[in-house]
């Protein structure tokens, strides 16, 4: 056992940063943050950011994931899918 199971099994706190932003300043801003860490981060939007009419950043959630995906891609994450995606440390883990 090794990662976040093995730290809670063993007594060490454990938090996950999370960011609601649709701002490509803020995004990279935490995935910058996770990298200096090695450690994961949760991206999120809310309905009013992004949503299946643009929401306020004009963004449905497909052009959302590709945004992220945009800025992922330029600091050094990837995203990956299961089954793979479980295999990677989980500051690179980006769903």
């Amino acid at each position: 056992m090794n990662g976040p199971a093995a730290a809670l099994r063993f007594g060490h706190p454990l938090s996950v940063p999370s960011v609601y932003s649709a701002l490509s300043v803020m995004l990279e801003a935490a995935l910058r943050q996770g990298l200096a860490r090695n450690a994961p981060i949760l991206i999120e939007a809310t309905c009013n950011q992004v949503n299946q009419f643009g929401g306020y950043s004009g963004l449905a959630p497909a052009g959302f994931v590709r945004f992220f995906d945009q800025i992922a891609g330029q600091i050094g994450f990837l995203r990956l899918k299961p089954p793979d995606f479980l295999r990677q440390p989980l500051s690179k883990r980006v769903i």
